[in-house]
């Protein structure tokens, strides 16, 4: 049975439509709210931007394939490399986690910066589409349609592995670095919070990217393998099987730029406050002028400086018991 290419075009515009939607409230939200402008959720509106340049690709892309012959090269390859920032945002965001926790956990260093963090940001979009672009212009298909599906499931699989190692880094500080701060605690568990939100999106892209790369993958590979011989017409067609996953394929691809945000919104404190300030629950505990999230970063900054004191008071006695 094969899938009607108007359905196709029907549902594919429907999760267009909201994907675009949520991804655009996103980031109107990050930058018209102050509760939300704040570093951490640079890399999230990063996220947010790759998912939404992907939904408009994939829209205008379809919707071209199915109502003309239209050369859509280019297209194709902004919406692997909109992808691509996606993930490595995502990777951004466990990293900028890490060095707040481990590296600079006082900020003394001051490493991580807002204006470091849209640095970073404007470098993955640049070295992204120089790669993607690039390669158009070289009209290199080996690159796009097996390389490309490779490098993102690489990149996705790289981006997992890292988060379970920054998540349990980050779970033997409480215990290696001998703090007993209960502000220090619980920021590391507000960090432990976020990068579980984000593993989540993690694991959303590997569901809903993986079919897409073995379509791809198989077209590049096995073309005689997709197609089917139609007595009727005399003629080798794309085998219905193959299409009816390829329809799929593209169906996924928008429902995880659906879900992503669904994960900020639902998973994150401050945007949950938001939503609830929005639906007038004012009596909500996520409503309350500050936030649990927030009332840690005030704590902590509090408490930096006691902090401060018992990781040096515990240098001290080691110096003094002759450990150092």
């Amino acid at each position: 049975m094969r899938i009607d290419a108007d359905i196709f075009v029907g549902f594919l515009s429907l999760f267009s439509v909201l994907a675009i939607l949520l991804n655009g409230a996103t980031l109107i939200a990050i930058i018209r709210c102050r509760s939300l402008r704040k570093t951490q959720n640079i890399f999230t509106f990063n996220v947010a931007l790759g998912d939404f340049v992907a939904s408009i690709v994939v829209a205008v892309q379809r919707w071209l394939d199915h109502w003309g012959d239209v050369n859509l090269s280019i297209l194709t390859r902004t919406l692997g490399a909109a992808m691509m920032i996606s993930v490595l945002s995502t990777l951004a965001v466990a990293i900028h986690r890490f060095i707040i926790i481990r590296l600079d956990p006082f900020q003394n260093r001051r490493l991580v910066t807002p204006t470091r963090c849209v640095i970073a940001c404007v470098f993955i979009w640049a070295a992204v589409f120089a790669v993607y672009l690039g390669t158009y212009l070289l009209n290199d298909r080996l690159f796009f349609y097996f390389v490309s599906p490779i490098m993102l499931l690489c990149a996705i699989g790289i981006c997992a592995i890292v988060y379970a190692v920054v998540y349990l880094t980050i779970s033997a500080s409480i215990h290696g670095i001998g703090l007993t701060s209960d502000a220090y605690i619980l920021r590391v568990k507000k960090n432990q919070k976020v990068l579980c939100t984000f593993l989540l999106v993690v694991f959303s892209n590997l569901a809903c990217w993986v079919l897409m790369c073995f379509v791809m993958i198989c077209f590049f590979l096995r073309p005689s393998f997709i197609l089917q011989y139609y007595p009727q017409y005399g003629r080798y067609y794309t085998a219905a099987w193959f299409l009816n996953l390829y329809y799929v394929a593209w169906w996924l691809v928008n429902v995880n730029a659906i879900i992503n945000p669904i994960i900020y919104w639902t998973r994150l404190s401050d945007f949950r406050r938001l939503i609830c300030s929005c639906c007038g629950h004012r009596n909500d505990k996520e409503s309350l002028p500050v936030t649990e999230d927030s009332k840690i970063e005030s704590d902590y900054d509090k408490g930096k400086n006691d902090v401060s004191m018992v990781a040096m008071k515990g240098v001290i006695n080691q110096q003094e018991n002759g450990c150092i």
